[in-house]
């Protein structure tokens, strides 16, 4: 398990988990075009584009 900061709200997930399932679990919402949650990224369209900065 890793913990991340996500606008300032911590979240505990187990290692590999997308960014997009970590904010899910903190009710922040990021609008997708493109994305399935069964199917690798892709990112065609770009509108679920993050900042991600590291410690």
């Amino acid at each position: 398990m890793i913990n991340i900061t996500i606008d300032d709200r911590m979240v505990t997930v187990p290692r590999g988990t997308k960014i997009i399932d970590a904010c899910k679990k903190v009710d922040i919402t990021i609008p997708t075009l493109c994305y399935l949650e069964d199917v690798s990224s892709y990112g065609s369209c770009g509108v679920c584009v993050v900042q991600v900065e590291e410690s």
